[in-house]
């Protein structure tokens, strides 16, 4: 069953791999009719075991001579089968003595021949070797280093020869020879196919060789023609007798597995014990799902019943309820699940007489109906503890149980609140001590809001503001009007601290005092959050600073007469250091006596020390010599200005760095050249600029002379229909015949629906410069729409003696792709095929392979010129034709816009031929035999 499975695998990858019979699909086919009396000879290799040989009778045998009757058979064609040498069955295949093999699919076996869709075998190697010897083959590499037996002319051999590897390579025309001469002699190893070497193995009973698969490049096995329909209809049977599984297999184990038996169990008892396991299965499942189910539920209750409980414990809460009619209290315990009975007198018991009093009051308010849920506060004991202590509850009384629209139970909660009243009057207490620190401290305290406004002052920073508390809340003094800080948040600030000039009378009370009075003051802010981190208020606190700010101004007064004394020197070595850091320039020393160059980053900070072979290392190949020149004039003390201007090896800016280096000699008291001084500029930028400007410039040019071309020839292109128009619109006016004036409104139509083409063209073509043209893949069945854009595009150009035809592979193609794109792209290829061919046919055919629509439109029309075929694609070529010239133009950009490609071949008197290559994702896909439509 798995090789049954492979096979249809196998099948199925054959129907969707198009590639080979698609690359042949331009080869000339060959077909003809087979009758008894004349047909269709089979051909192959007469050693290739198991699947061909001939036997001890002479006659054919194998899985490739049963595989052809059967599929001959099913297809219903007469068939010889013969076999001869591989090379000589080749050979009678391509000069046309036989028509058909089944052979490997590779170059120097398919040359001019066609094949298969269907991979009938695939083609694995093996190497046998000596049992118990290491050093075998084990992939393609090792067939460089180790000699092999090889068959003569197959795979393998042809392999070895490509790679260079040919002198390992014994070639081995009889491979049953060598089989029995490697266990005769126990040494070397074979290389060849799988199932032809364990044939031969299992053949001769030689015990002592081992079958090792080897890692090299498989080889397909398909049926080889030059009838291309053969071909089809091979597939086709092949297919079919595929779908008999059982037929399948049983070839194949009779000359692949003959180890492998029939069980003789009929198949549907393996069926019915199947369904049998399943419907088992099913039951054990849903028997083991309800057992999970429950035991879930029961521990989701569980953990219900255990988080209540906590949270009972956690929140100090305790639940009761009230019947109505008996006036029975009962507490119940949730986790312990007991509960317990109060009559009114026993609950009375558990806290004061007016507190119980306030209880039933509530109850009866709730029980009569005049209120939802009632609320209140008590001291009482812990019912059923044993501590004995009073604390603060809050009870919320509510209905838990109607009867007639009466409450009949009423449920009680009571939550301790002991711990919060305590916090409470903590906090008071707190709040207490915090004003008498607040209005006592020695330091300005003040408490704004959230937005800034000031709630609180102490005493001390009443007397510094010069306002009461009341005074600053009546102003609405804001925090704002004292911090402009352009990066204070008053919302996200988390401290902040300045010290600040303030003018309190002018800010907050104009006019109030005799004279401005201005102070320094020093502030800290503090934010004061809650848990969720949002803004209650701002904790301020100061101090006047004044006098230490006086002398704080006098010592930086001080300090700043100090640095100015040397400010003069600091400022002309900070603009030479930023001259140089900005502008790329180094200062450079160079001693003649020692050829050291000393590079300097700023005045006095070496960056390198480099000798003159240094220098000229890191110099490209064609500044050298002038790097040289420059070193051979100082190191010869020339007293004259040197300068260079040098491409070194070193990278700036990612290019490589050009270098402007200027260097002045200085002298001794003698006036002897001691060393140079010289300035070193980074001017790569500006050499990259300047290269960039002569690109951009030719650019340029090109750009207006494509302008000025396309205006031209577009001027040109609409005048001629617009003249014509107006000039027969004009004979109206002059003398005619009556009959003229049906040529004149023929004419007129006629080039007004040209300009309008041309206009339209032109439209669409500035659209698609400026990338306007919206790309929507869809999934679209070419097979459906193809013959429609074709008819759209020939519709207007037919001609009597012309036949008109679509190729079409599928019966379905399913692809996402922008079907109208298409339909302009085809229209457009179809209108100009028809529009030059007057005898012959136009044909359209569509296919797809490897995630690629390509489409194709041939004509037997006057077809091109070599020297026009170089300007087809240039727009307003119209090629003498009468059109705009723009069709092809448009076709291809909008092509390229899709991610696709289109090309031209034509040979001038023979016609044309287009192909449109647009990529698309397959959807779904099914070939049919009958291939044409004609129109």
């Amino acid at each position: 069953m798995t090789r049954i499975l492979l096979q249809l695998v196998l099948a199925t990858l054959a129907g969707l791999a198009v590639g080979t019979s698609q690359a042949k699909a331009q080869n000339i086919q060959h077909t003809r009719e087979y009758t008894h009396e004349r047909p269709m000879v089979y051909e192959d290799a007469w050693n290739l075991w198991p699947y061909c040989y001939l036997n001890e009778r002479g006659e054919p045998e194998g899985y490739n001579v049963d595989l052809v009757r059967a599929l001959c058979q099913q297809a219903g064609i007469p068939y010889i089968i013969r076999l001869k040498p591989t090379q000589q069955a080749v050979e009678d295949l391509r000069e046309g003595r036989s028509d058909l093999m089944l052979g490997l699919d590779n170059r120097h076996l398919e040359a001019g021949l066609n094949s298969s869709t269907t991979v009938v075998q695939l083609f694995t190697h093996s190497v046998v070797h000596v049992k118990g010897h290491e050093d075998y083959v084990r992939t393609t590499d090792d067939l460089g280093r180790q000699r092999v037996v090889v068959h003569e002319g197959s795979f393998c051999h042809y392999l070895m020869d490509s790679l260079g590897w040919g002198a390992n390579a014994i070639p081995e025309g009889d491979m049953k020879a060598a089989i029995k001469n490697l266990s005769t002699e126990g040494k070397g190893q074979i290389v060849w196919n799988t199932m032809s070497l364990k044939w031969l193995m299992r053949k001769y009973q030689t015990a002592n060789l081992e079958l090792t698969p080897v890692d090299m490049p498989h080889g397909a096995y398909r049926f080889l023609s030059a009838d291309t329909v053969l071909l089809t209809r091979l597939d086709a049977a092949y297919e079919q007798l595929s779908m008999d599984g059982d037929r399948m297999e049983r070839m194949h184990n009779r000359w692949f597995y003959p180890e492998l038996q029939e069980s003789g169990i009929p198949s549907w008892v393996w069926l019915v014990a199947a369904g049998v396991g399943c419907v088992a299965l099913v039951l054990l499942l849903f028997n083991l799902n309800y057992r999970y189910r429950e035991r879930k539920m029961s521990s989701i209750i569980q953990q219900n019943t255990d988080r209540l409980d906590h949270i009972m414990r956690m929140s100090n809460m305790v639940l009761w309820t009230y019947e109505v009619a008996t006036r029975t209290f009962h507490w119940n315990n949730v986790l312990q699940h007991t509960e317990h009975k109060l009559t009114p007198l026993e609950a009375s018991k558990l806290c004061s007489p007016t507190d119980f009093e306030r209880l039933c009051d509530a109850m009866r308010r709730v029980a009569a109906m005049e209120c939802e849920q009632a609320t209140l506060e008590m001291k009482s004991t812990t019912p059923f503890s044993s501590d004995p202590t009073v604390h603060d509850f809050s009870i919320v009384i509510s209905v838990l149980r109607r009867e007639g629209g009466k409450p009949s139970l009423l449920l009680g909660t009571m939550n301790n609140v002991t711990a919060e009243r305590q916090r409470q009057s903590k906090a008071k207490t707190l709040l207490s001590r915090y004003r008498s620190i607040f209005d006592n401290a020695m330091v300005d305290m003040v408490f704004y809001d959230s937005e800034g406004y000031i709630v609180n002052m102490n005493h001390r920073a009443e007397r510094t503001f010069g306002m009461t508390t009341e005074q600053a809340r009546a102003l609405k003094a804001n925090l704002k009007t004292v911090i402009t800080d352009d990066g204070f948040d008053l919302q996200t600030f988390t401290h902040f601290h300045v010290t600040r000039t303030l003018d309190v009378y002018n800010q907050f009370l104009p006019g109030q005092a005799p004279a401005p009075t201005k102070i320094h003051y020093e502030l800290q802010l503090v934010p004061v959050r809650d848990e969720q981190q949002r803004l209650l208020g701002i904790y301020g606190t100061g101090i006047e600073v004044t006098g230490f700010v006086n002398l704080w101004q006098q010592l930086k007064e001080n300090i700043r007469r100090l640095k100015e004394a040397n400010g003069e020197m600091d400022a002309y070595i900070r603009n030479i250091d930023y001259v140089m850091k900005m502008g790329g320039v180094r200062v450079a020393t160079y001693l003649p006596q020692t050829h050291m160059v000393t590079i300097y980053r700023e005045l006095g900070v070496v960056q390198n020390t480099l000798t003159q072979s240094r220098c000229l290392m890191i110099m490209a190949d064609k500044s050298k010599k002038r790097a040289l020149k420059l070193f051979d004039a100082m190191d010869s003390l020339t007293q004259q200005s040197l300068s260079a201007e040098l491409l070194t090896n070193l990278r700036s800016n990612g290019h490589a760095m050009h270098m402007q280096a200027d260097f002045v000699p200085l002298c001794d008291a003698s006036g002897q050249v001691k060393e140079y001084f010289g300035l070193c500029r980074d001017v790569t930028d500006l050499k990259v600029t300047e290269r960039q400007l002569e690109k951009e410039s030719v650019r340029a040019k090109e750009i207006e002379e494509l302008k000025n071309s396309f205006l031209r020839n577009m001027s040109y292109e609409i005048r001629t229909p617009l003249n014509a128009v107006v000039g027969f619109a004009e004979l109206f006016d002059m003398e005619h015949q009556q009959d003229d004036e049906t040529l004149f409104i023929k004419e007129i139509k006629d080039n007004a629906a040209h300009l309008l083409h041309l206009i339209n063209d032109i439209l669409f073509l500035s659209r698609l410069d400026a990338h306007m043209i919206e790309i929507n893949p869809q999934p679209i069945d070419i097979s459906k729409t193809f013959e429609a854009h074709c008819h759209n595009g020939w519709a207007m150009e037919r001609r009597e003696g012309v036949r008109y035809a679509v190729l079409n592979h599928f019966e379905e193609l399913v692809v996402e792709i922008d079907d109208t794109n298409v339909s302009i792209i085809v229209a457009q290829l179809a209108a100009n095929a028809a529009q030059h061919t007057t005898s012959g046919q136009v044909r359209g055919r569509f296919d797809y392979f490897d995630g690629k629509l390509m489409i194709a439109i041939e004509d037997t029309g006057c077809g091109i010129s070599e020297e026009a075929l170089k300007h087809v694609f240039e727009r307003f070529n119209s090629g003498g034709g009468g059109g705009t010239g723009l069709g092809l133009p448009i076709c291809r950009e909008l092509a390229q816009q899709m991610g696709g490609q289109i090309d031209i071949s034509s040979k001038e008197g023979e016609g044309t031929t287009v192909w449109v290559v647009i990529p698309c994702r397959l959807v779904s896909l099914e070939r049919k035999l009958d291939s044409y439509t004609t129109t």
